[in-house]
């Protein structure tokens, strides 16, 4: 049976879930760059032709400047829509290659027109997109890739042949410098804002581990370490929840100690904690995620099960008393027997009321000390 998710895995859960959300939303925007710099190039292409400045061959031109950048982006549009719907890739992957996709789409459009100098702020696209992801290493990576390409591109590649080297006069060297900077400026303070970021959301996590930790503390037995009754009330509203999705059976088994009055009058309460203590014990032996021990108050104990047929039930019971009964638990006292009474669940009860039925199936087994006894519909009681 699969408890409900903790404050803590709803708060990463929900991150994930905004990561996602941003990663779409990223890929639309990739998307609507592609069709602005294709519109762009394509209305300016016109223009230029019209009051003839295009000193090569117009279809030359369109397809420096209109075909191969629109090629080239479409490409990275679909290789970004094949990892960010990808089912093989985990999220962290699929932010990395879309935001690469993105940085590689800037570097392109940016060479192709690098004859303008400030065109070189379209690397803070890429480097501002990744920033919401609260991903340093991301962000780094993005920020390092936008700087060398922008060097690569000014340095190495001339796709427009009117474009001066960056160190052929002096004010292309100082843009050059400056834009460098620039980008260079930007990156530090993307990582100020995302290490502040990361801070706060490591103070709110711990705060709330810690909270967490106290609220699962208040839920456990302090001397069975088992559940408490507040827990067993959690439990019970948690299942449900979960059975009007999925029905499953669920049944409760409440047991007492035989004869426990008798040995804390005799031997004291020390001993009678030891007991208890050792059947706390026993009962955690048995827990697994369809069975799970509570302890209701002095020394009566109950096991919810969920998904169990009536022999399991039974079968897991016997095991908890046999195993009980041959713990050496104090040499002088001699050992104690279990009885336990058992109801399942029905869509109209509540919690007191199956608690209720199971208790009364454990009045006919402590008059058989040491048995076990289910509830009937009919309200009789029996094997």
């Amino acid at each position: 049976m699969d408890m409900q998710p903790s404050n803590l895995e709803n708060i990463q859960n929900e991150y994930r879930r905004i990561d996602e959300m941003w990663l779409r939303v990223q890929y639309r925007l990739m998307i609507g760059l592609a069709f602005f710099a294709f519109s762009s190039e394509l209305v300016l292409s016109f223009l230029l032709n019209e009051v003839d400045l295009i000193a090569i061959p117009f279809s030359t031109y369109l397809w420096k400047y209109l075909f191969f950048p629109t090629i080239c982006n479409a490409f990275l549009v679909f290789a970004a829509a094949a990892a960010a719907y990808s089912h093989r890739l985990t999220l962290t992957q699929k932010m990395y290659a879309v935001s690469l996709a993105l940085t590689i789409m800037a570097f392109t459009l940016y060479t192709v027109h690098s004859i303008f100098p400030s065109l070189f702020l379209i690397f803070l696209i890429p480097m501002v997109l990744t920033v919401l992801y609260g991903n340093l290493v991301l962000t780094s990576i993005v920020s390092s890739l936008s700087v060398l390409g922008k060097i690569l591109s000014d340095l190495f590649l001339f796709w427009d042949p009117r474009r001066p080297h960056v160190f052929s006069n002096q004010e292309s060297s100082f843009d050059f410098g400056l834009s460098l900077l620039l980008l260079l400026l930007f990156y530090v303070l993307f990582c100020c804002l995302l290490s502040m970021e990361r801070l706060k959301n490591e103070v709110s996590l711990k705060l709330e581990r810690e909270r967490e930790q106290l609220w699962q503390k208040s839920m456990i037995d302090p001397l069975t370490c088992v559940g408490n009754r507040q827990a067993m009330r959690e439990a019970f509203f948690n299942v449900e929840q979960t059975l009007d999705v999925k029905p499953f059976s669920l049944s409760l088994a409440v047991m007492d100690l035989d004869d426990f009055k008798r040995l804390n009058d005799t031997y004291g309460h020390v001993t009678g904690d030891r007991f208890l203590q050792a059947l706390g014990k026993t009962l955690l032996s048995v827990t697994s995620d369809s069975i799970r021990p509570f302890r209701f108050g002095g020394d009566e104990f109950c096991l919810m099960f969920y998904g169990h047929s009536r022999e399991e039930i039974q079968s897991i019971c016997q095991q908890v008393q046999q195993s009980f009964f041959q713990k050496k638990v104090h040499p002088p006292c001699p050992p104690l027997s279990i009885s336990i009474g058992i109801a399942q669940y029905t869509s109209t009860d509540t919690l007191s009321q199956l608690f209720d039925k199971a208790d009364k199936a454990l009045y006919p087994a402590k008059r058989d000390k040491g048995s076990i006894c289910f509830y009937h519909t009919l309200g009789e009681s029996g094997y």
